[in-house]
């Protein structure tokens, strides 16, 4: 699938580039009018489809473009027939740029491929390790937002090109099975501590003796505070010779960066058993001492999970995953919810999960899925016109609005795959099926008459795709 909104990005500050470089060798703009502004598609209704802005590179204080000079920029464009309709001044500086009907056609065209098949990108590279260091057992609220959250980045990375591979690695009293029910992930592969070969773990104290990043008080191993560090020492083996909970955390994480072939390990680190800031610098530094190359590695940190319902501020781990057998549409909910951004603490609302109604995030986002399969079987019956057929009128203002969150679909993947953030996902689609709402009830989908015009169909297809990629993204079922 091709990326609409990036492609149309690089092509608007081509041709302001362009543009700059021919109205300064005229002598017609300062030569030092710097770097393009990065194009991007406009927040506000009103102001174009695209924003772009120019900076005087000598500038400090300027952050935008000279009115004057962005006009002559305005002037000198070159307007591309199928992609852009108009170019105007703003304020500020600023350019806002119109896109042509035909834009949104081919963007339409480009996001119905998904529905046949066609969701993966290509062109990232790379390869991607997604590990979850589980410091709970399976089933408490942390470990399955853990799971979640790696299952998730892991199918963002895969659908933007990566290589990807997920890992769980967990203490031998943090059992994995069958317990979280429609919850469970599916893990490339489960390792538990029992699983570090004893030499392992001592040779990886050795070394950190060696370079000074270990010592011994009345028996017991520590880790030091190091330069710029918080907290206090921390436990590595304890006088009886146990490992601590930190030990293995750094010797799993050196045995992934040393001995496995992945560009970026990317670690879904649980709070439980003193995760934080603090744990992740000290792994890091502690990493980088031993010669392991600590650049490659990133953290999503968990917040936790406090479970109400019921009329209850304080529900059980059992409630919650007998919801979850009870009802794939709830479990379905849970993990939309526990998807959403990890730093904080979340209060995950069985009752709402439990809802079937608009005030259910996941609900709502799932209902606009089947109402649009509705709408496509019924248009099918009626032997209505092709999805292919030509529009037969132009964008209204909401349409457009609508296509261009559609096109930016794989630009969010992109995103969330590259910054380890996959619950942008979750909001992408919440965000989506709120405007599907909106050019549903002004009638855009249907023709005089009430049955689907031919452009409702094209449009119809288009977020029927989108939504139907995105919730499998998530684990989540596509109902119809």
């Amino acid at each position: 699938m091709l990326r609409p909104v990036e492609d149309t990005a690089r092509l608007i500050e081509r041709l302001v580039g362009e543009a700059c470089a021919a109205l300064a060798a005229r002598g017609l703009l300062p030569p030092d009018l710097g770097a393009v502004r990065a194009a991007q598609l406009a927040g506000k209704r009103g102001t174009g489809d695209f924003i772009c802005r120019c900076r005087l590179a000598s500038a400090t204080e300027a952050d935008g473009l000279l009115p004057e000079a962005a006009a002559a920029i305005c002037r000198e464009l070159p307007l591309p027939d199928g992609v852009l309709s108009g170019a105007e001044l703003s304020d500020g500086g600023v350019i806002n740029f119109r896109l042509s009907d035909a834009w949104f056609d081919h963007a339409l065209d480009e996001i119905i491929k998904l529905g046949d098949g066609g969701c993966g990108l290509t062109g990232n590279g790379g390869s991607v390790l997604a590990a979850f260091v589980c410091g709970s057992g399976t089933g408490t609220p942390e470990a399955l937002r853990g799971d979640v959250l790696t299952e998730n980045f892991a199918s963002a990375c895969r659908c933007a090109g990566f290589k990807a591979a997920s890992e769980r690695f967990e203490d031998d009293l943090a059992a994995h099975g069958g317990a979280a029910g429609r919850l469970a992930a599916s893990y490339d592969r489960i390792i538990k501590a029992s699983e570090l070969d004893g030499g392992y773990m001592d040779e990886t104290l050795a070394a950190l003796e060696e370079r000074g990043l270990a010592v011994w008080k009345n028996g017991a191993a520590f880790l030091p505070v190091m330069e710029g560090g918080a907290g206090e020492a921390r436990l590595l083996r304890g006088p009886k010779g146990a490992y601590s909970s930190f030990a293995l955390k750094l010797a799993y994480l050196r045995l992934a960066l040393s001995e496995k072939a992945f560009d970026r390990v990317v670690v879904v680190l649980s709070g439980a058993g003193g995760g934080g800031k603090a744990e992740c610098q000290a792994l890091r530094q502690s990493l980088s001492g031993l010669g392991a190359d600590a650049d490659r590695l990133e953290f999503i940190l968990l917040g936790g999970v406090r479970l109400i319902g019921a009329g209850s501020d304080d529900s059980s781990p059992e409630e919650l995953l007998e919801l979850c057998r009870k009802s794939r549409a709830a479990a379905d909910s849970v993990r939309f919810m526990l998807g959403a951004r990890p730093e904080a603490p979340a209060a995950l609302d069985m009752d709402l999960a439990a809802r079937s109604d608009a005030g259910n995030p996941a609900y709502r986002i799932q209902y606009a899925h089947a109402r649009l399969c509705r709408m496509l079987k019924a248009a099918d019956r009626a032997g209505q016109a092709s999805a292919e057929a030509s529009p037969a009128k132009p964008y209204a203002e909401d349409e457009r609005e609508l296509i261009k969150k559609l096109a930016l679909f794989p630009d969010k993947i992109t995103r969330a795959a590259k910054t380890a953030r996959p619950f942008i996902i979750n909001r992408y689609l919440s965000e989506l099926a709120a405007l599907f709402y909106e050019v549903y009830r002004a009638g855009r989908f249907t023709g005089p008459e009430g049955a689907l015009s031919a452009s409702g169909i094209r449009l119809a297809r288009a977020v029927k795709a989108v939504l139907g990629a995105g919730l499998g993204l998530l684990g989540m079922e596509a109902p119809e």
